[in-house]
C-alpha cells in the first residue's frame, strides 16, 4: 500500500465506470479519485476540494470535454489545474481541438494504469516547478487548529496548494488540521481545511533549508481560494528553486 499522500485526481467520465475496483487500484498507485460526470459536476467538486489534476474522457463528453477545458482555463482559482484529455481515438481531429482548449496532455486509451500515472505524476511535477509561491514577509502568522489545539506560527512559504509553517512543535504527518490566514485582499481571514505531509528538521548540512511543517490544502471554505489566488497572482514571485514540502 502507497502511504504517501494520495495526489488528487478529479475523473470526469461515466461515474458507472468508476468502480470501487478501479478505485481500490488508483490508491494502491498513490491516487485518490473524485468523480464528475458533467461539467456542472465537475465545477462542484472543484469548489470544495483542492484537486491536483483533472483527466476528461473525451469519448464520453464528446464537445463536451474541450467546454470543460475552457471553462477551467477561464477562472482564475482554476487555470492551473492540469487537465489530461484521454481517448482511444489519437487522431490529430480529435488530439488538436483538445490541445486548443487548453488541455495540458492528450493520452491515447488504453494504455497500462501504472504508465498513465507515471504520465500523471511527470506533469504534476512541471506543473509544481511553475507553482508561484511568496515569503513570510508577504504575510503575518497563521492560526492552526490540531487536535483540538490552538496554535499561531510564522509562514514559511505559501502557494495554491499548500504552506510551510516555521516551527520545531511535533505534528504527526497525515494529522488535519484547520488554519485561518490574514490576506491583505480579505476583511475576514480565509479559512482552509489542511493536512500535513511533511515535517522538516533542522539540517545543519543546509543551512537554506527551513525546519517546519508541510501543509496540503484539502477543501478551502467560502471564497477562500479565489481570495488566495488573487493574493497569490498580485504578490507572487517565481524563483529557481521551488518550495514543494506540501506537494
Amino acid at each position: 500500500m502507497n502511504n504517501q499522500t494520495p495526489i488528487k485526481m478529479l475523473l470526469v467520465d461515466d461515474k458507472s465506470l468508476t468502480t470501487s475496483l478501479d478505485r481500490a487500484g488508483y490508491r494502491e498507485m498513490g491516487v485518490q479519485v473524485l468523480s464528475a460526470s458533467d461539467q456542472q459536476d465537475a465545477m462542484s467538486v472543484l469548489e470544495s476540494k483542492a484537486v491536483e489534476i483533472v483527466v476528461i474522457n473525451l469519448d464520453f463528453l464528446g464537445n463536451g470535454a474541450r467546454m470543460i477545458c475552457h471553462a477551467l482555463k477561464n477562472r482564475d482559482e482554476w487555470k492551473e489545474i492540469p487537465i489530461v484529455v484521454t481517448s482511444v481515438q489519437a487522431s490529430s481531429a480529435h488530439k488538436g481541438p483538445a490541445i486548443e482548449a487548453g488541455a495540458n496532455l492528450f493520452v491515447e486509451q488504453p494504455i497500462p494504469r501504472s504508465y498513465f500515472i507515471e504520465k500523471i505524476k511527470e506533469l504534476l511535477t512541471k506543473a509544481t516547478r511553475g507553482n508561484d509561491r511568496v515569503s513570510s514577509a508577504d504575510l503575518g502568522p497563521v492560526k492552526l487548529v490540531c487536535s483540538e489545539q490552538e496554535y499561531s506560527f510564522p509562514i514559511g512559504d505559501i502557494s495554491s496548494s499548500g504552506m510551510l509553517v516555521s516551527t520545531d512543535q511535533h505534528f504527526d504527518q497525515g494529522a488535519l488540521c484547520t488554519l485561518e490566514l490574514s490576506l491583505p485582499n480579505s476583511k475576514k481571514p480565509v479559512k482552509i481545511d489542511g493536512e500535513v505531509v511533511r515535517v522538516l528538521k533542522e539540517d545543519k548540512n543546509n543551512p537554506d533549508r527551513q525546519a517546519g511543517v508541510g501543509i496540503r490544502f484539502n477543501k478551502f471554505k467560502g471564497d477562500a481560494q479565489k481570495k488566495l489566488t488573487q493574493f497569490l497572482d498580485k504578490h507572487a514571485s517565481l524563483g529557481d528553486e521551488q518550495m514543494q514540502y506540501y506537494l
